[in-house]
C-alpha cells in the first residue's frame, strides 16, 4: 500500500532536516585537530593568542576596603586546553594590585587597562601602591573621571608617572557617573574610541579643568603620550580631539592667560 503524498513529503522534510542538522554539527567541530602535528597545533594556538582583538580590561576598586577586582572576562584561549593556555600565557599577563591578583589577564601590547574607582581609592591608586609591575608595563591607561579627580588631589605626592615609562595613551572616561561614591553595578563593556599616534592633531580650545590641571602638574608624564577625553552615557561613547601632552600644557596656559 502506497503512502499518501503528504506522508511522503513529511518524511522527506524530516530526513532533510536531520541531514542538515548533522552536517551543521560536523562542520562546527574540527575533530582531526588533536591529530595534527604538535608543531602545527602550537602555531595555531600562538596565532589565536597573539591575534586576539584589543580589549578594555576594567579594574574596579571598591570604596570600603580598596580591594581591586576585574570585571573583564579572560580570553577563551586561556582556558580551552593545556596547549592553548601555554600559548596564551606568553601573551597575556596577570594584573596585580596591592600585592593581590585582580583576576584580570592583559596583553600589554594591545589592551587598555581601565581603573574605575571612587575619589579616595583614586588617591591610593597613585600613592599607596609600591610601584607594581603594571606601572612599568602599561602602554594604554584609562581612568574614570572620578579616579582622575582623586589623582589630581593626590598629585603632589604621586610618583606614579615616573614609573610609567612605556605609557603611550592616557584616557579619561567622562560622564559615566558613579552613584554614592561606589562603582556602578556594571559599566562594561565600554567602547573606547582610539586614535593612532600618527593621526593629524586638532587642538582643544580648552580641556576640562580637572584634566588640564592634572596634566599641567605632572611633568613626569612622558612626552608624546596621546591624551584623550572619552565621553559617554550608558554605552554611547565619543572621542574629543586627541592631543599630545606638550600641546595640552600650551593650550592650558593660553586659556589661563585670557
Amino acid at each position: 500500500m502506497e503512502k499518501p503524498a503528504s506522508d511522503t513529503t513529511g518524511e522527506l522534510m524530516l530526513a532533510t532536516a536531520l541531514t542538515s542538522s548533522t552536517t551543521t554539527i560536523s562542520s562546527a567541530s574540527f575533530t582531526v585537530f588533536p591529530d595534527l602535528p604538535f608543531e602545527l597545533r602550537r602555531k595555531i594556538w600562538d596565532h589565536a593568542a597573539e591575534g586576539h582583538a584589543p580589549r578594555i580590561v576594567e579594574i574596579v576598586i571598591i570604596a570600603d576596603d580598596c580591594k581591586a577586582k576585574s570585571r573583564t572576562s579572560s580570553p577563551a584561549v586561556l582556558s580551552t586546553c593545556i596547549e592553548s593556555r601555554e600559548a596564551a600565557l606568553k601573551v597575556f599577563d596577570e594584573v596585580y594590585y596591592g600585592g593581590l591578583f585582580t583576576g584580570a589577564m592583559i596583553n600589554w601590547e594591545r589592551d587598555i587597562l581601565y581603573f574605575n574607582t571612587d575619589i579616595e581609592c583614586g588617591k591610593k591608586l597613585l600613592t599607596h601602591v609600591k610601584h607594581p609591575d603594571w606601572f612599568r608595563k602599561c602602554r594604554r591607561l584609562a581612568l574614570h573621571r572620578v579616579t582622575f579627580y582623586g589623582a589630581c588631589l593626590a598629585e603632589y605626592q604621586s610618583e606614579m608617572f615616573k614609573e610609567l615609562k612605556n605609557l603611550e595613551e592616557l584616557i579619561a572616561v567622562l560622564d559615566l557617573d558613579q552613584v554614592g561614591g561606589h562603582p556602578p553595578e556594571r559599566t562594561s563593556p565600554i567602547q573606547f574610541a582610539l586614535a593612532e599616534a600618527g593621526e593629524e592633531r586638532r587642538k582643544y580650545e580648552r580641556l576640562g579643568d580637572h584634566m588640564a590641571y592634572f596634566l599641567f602638574q605632572n611633568p613626569q608624564i612622558p612626552r608624546g603620550v596621546v591624551v584623550q577625553e572619552v565621553k559617554g552615557k550608558g554605552s554611547e561613547v565619543s572621542l574629543e580631539a586627541p592631543l599630545r601632552i606638550d600641546e595640552t600644557k600650551t593650550n592650558y596656559l593660553s586659556a589661563g592667560s585670557n
